[in-house]
């Protein structure tokens, strides 16, 4: 028998070519020559039979692979040593014998006499008349089962790598060192970053890192060392070019006969903002407590300045020359007081007075100031909303924010332009208030204030808050306006968030709590029904995907789920008739408009949802909307999504004259 993991050699393998065809001396004399001269060679069984499958010789090296003696199977049928579903093996090995193969090679199983099996590397060789007629054959075994253990084992341990590997939560991959080609890849990798594995195994890694780290990773492989180690933090970035934070930690490892580098990856991108929402937040503080000690201690300057500046100019004539210029001194304190005023609200210091306030009224009783405010090259549209819930404010300080906000507006719209002022009851559940916004669940009012200006970048939107912090040309203001808002709303227990975009306008809401009085609407309380429709839920933001995927799921609805409107359009050609669309009007590539136009031309009767986080207005103005469609305001709780989901699909199954969205 052969050791184990060995092969059996060619010299081994070989019978001598003279006994193929019978010269002389009989079938029988032939294979006793054969068993002769490996008798002594234990390392191989070798075997002769008769045409009709049974033993003609038994070497000794037969008698230690199987167990059995020369006397216990010489004259026995081949068959004895077969296991039980093997049994129909030799009559296919005989079969290719007498089609005229001389030689058979093969890896099978035989039992030995104590029961166990064993496995075996079997060749076979024919011996035939000079007329090519079978006569018998000889068979050499060897004992491989070592080899087949050994192998089975490394197959085990390749399965459990693999199920470690593939289905680990955290996204894992193996790089080439030298190229920096992917060699493998999970699925957490592939479902984070959006390629497939042929895709990942077609790239580099600079393919998924941000390009300006490209020198940084050179750097990096030039340098790189041997063992496991943390490799810090890396930008990265998904197919469709989403920026991601990624912890990287690697180990070079052996992989295929060679060395590659291992790495775990772990996404920390949401960490970061909220790390970063916190810095600023702390920030803010920090500068609001200093603000404000500034402005407390400065006031107490402005009032000396301002009684005894009073006292001079009431002593000056009117024709005195010193007067006109004690009155700009006078007037200069006043903007100073002014200054101090919104520092102290900023920081919180400024007393206030809370009451039951309305939006809506707050906004009707200074409509006219607004229009003298803001001048007659910007149209004003207001939209109230219906029932309005009060909160509890100040309502000086709620003049404030609107008249900050505004002149914001205005400033941004020098050629003119629309403001829209809207109010609205919004509701957060749980997990909308953690996804979305730093709010405790319950009901809002909302206050949004739109304008058709040039907007924002993202980077100007980070600092918008900030103190001083102004895009105004020098002179034209102090950069404590929006800074101002944000302290009131905070010191209000509420939020404010802004969505703009460079050239597409800018949407301030601000949320205020509503005031508790235990009520809360019949249909708020009303139990979800179960659907059954096919719902096309398309939202570029993954969190509020899977949150409004759960929920309609939960309630019976075949749901699709995509990130982009191409992605929808994918995902259509599979999913039959769509029933409803929700989609967010503006997504990125495709709008949410021309989608809808898209797919209702296939489905002409599929009822259409748009969602955004502008105002209706200002949504309709960037993203279109088509005629008979529906708006949902962002933010929105999945409860609230399903409620309107299921009354318009109630209306799609019967028609209700009068139904409005």
């Amino acid at each position: 028998m052969v050791g184990a993991g060995e092969k059996p050699s060619a010299a081994a393998n070989a019978l001598p070519r003279l006994a193929l065809r019978q010269g002389g001396g009989g079938t029988a004399a032939i294979l006793q020559k054969l068993v002769a001269a490996r008798s002594q060679d234990l390392r191989q069984a070798v075997i002769g039979k008769s045409a009709d499958t049974r033993i003609l010789s038994w070497s000794r090296g037969a008698e230690q692979l199987y167990g059995y003696s020369a006397r216990e199977m010489v004259g026995q049928p081949m068959a004895r040593l077969l296991p039980p579903e093997r049994a129909g093996e030799i009559e296919v090995l005989m079969e290719r014998l007498r089609r005229g193969e001389s030689i058979l090679e093969q890896e099978t199983q035989r039992m030995r006499k104590d029961g166990r099996r064993v496995d075996i590397s079997l060749t076979i060789t024919a011996i035939r008349d000079g007329d090519g007629k079978l006569l018998s054959y000889a068979a050499i075994a060897h004992d491989i089962s070592e080899r087949k253990r050994a192998e089975a084992k490394l197959q085990a341990a390749e399965r459990q790598y693999r199920l470690l590997f593939e289905k680990n939560p955290q996204p894992m991959w193996v790089v080439d060192p030298e190229s920096r080609a992917f060699l493998d890849v999970n699925e957490a990798a592939m479902a984070l970053y959006g390629y497939t594995r042929e895709e990942f195994l077609a790239m580099k890694l600079d393919a998924i890192r941000s390009a300006d780290e490209g020198q940084r990773l050179r750097d990096y492989f030039a340098r790189l060392e041997s063992g496991y180690s943390r490799a810090g933090i890396w930008r990265h970035q998904t197919k469709a070019g989403q920026p991601l934070v990624m912890e990287i930690t690697r180990d070079i490892v052996p992989y295929h006969g060679r060395e590659a580098m291992l790495v775990v990856a772990q996404d920390i991108t949401e960490r970061r903002r909220l790390e970063t929402q916190l810095q600023h937040a702390q920030k803010l503080e920090a500068i609001g407590q200093l603000a404000g000690g500034v402005a407390h201690d400065f006031n107490n300057l402005l009032t000396v300045i301002t009684g005894y500046g009073q006292m001079i100019f009431d002593r000056l004539g009117e024709n005195d020359p010193a007067r006109p210029q004690m009155a700009a001194v006078l007037t200069a304190a006043e903007r100073a007081t002014a200054m101090t005023r919104q520092l102290l609200t900023f920081s919180r210091r400024q007393e206030a007075e809370p009451r039951a306030v309305n939006l809506n009224q707050v906004i009707e009783a200074n409509q006219a100031i607004l229009g003298r405010l803001i001048g007659d090259h910007v149209q004003v549209v207001l939209r109230p909303a219906l029932e309005l819930a009060a909160i509890r404010a100040d309502p000086g300080q709620i003049e404030q924010i609107l008249f900050n906000l505004a002149i914001n507006a205005r400033d941004a719209m020098p050629q003119g332009g629309r403001l829209t002022i809207e109010t609205g009851n919004v509701e957060f559940d749980a997990g909308s208030a953690r996804a979305h916004l730093p709010l405790q669940p319950g009901r809002y009012a909302m206050l949004a204030v739109s304008d058709t200006g040039v907007g924002m970048d993202a980077a100007t939107q980070k600092r918008i808050f900030e103190p001083y912090f102004t895009t105004k040309p020098q002179g034209r203001g102090t950069g404590l306006g929006l800074a101002t808002v944000y302290g009131i709303v905070r010191k209000h227990e509420g939020h404010i968030c802004v969505f703009s975009e460079p050239g597409r306008g800018a949407t301030f809401k601000l949320y205020f709590p509503c005031q508790a009085d235990g009520a809360g609407s019949r249909e708020e309380r009303k139990e979800l029904l179960r659907g059954r429709e096919t719902i096309f839920f398309v939202e570029d933001d993954a969190v509020l995907r899977q949150l409004c995927d759960a929920t309609l799921r939960a309630l019976g609805y075949r749901v699709f789920c995509a990130a982009t409107g191409e992605e929808a359009l994918e995902l259509a050609r599979a999913a039959g008739p769509i029933e409803l669309l929700a989609a967010d009007l503006i997504l990125p590539g495709i709008p949410g408009s021309e989608l809808a136009q898209k797919l209702r031309a296939q489905w002409p009767g599929m009822v259409v949802l748009f969602f955004s986080g502008f105002t209706e207005t200002m949504a309709e103005r960037n993203g279109g909307r088509l005629p008979e469609s529906h708006f949902l305001q962002k933010p929105f709780t999945a409860q609230a999504l399903a409620r309107q989901i299921q009354r318009l699909l109630q209306s799609r199954r019967k028609p209700a004259p009068g139904l409005t969205d």
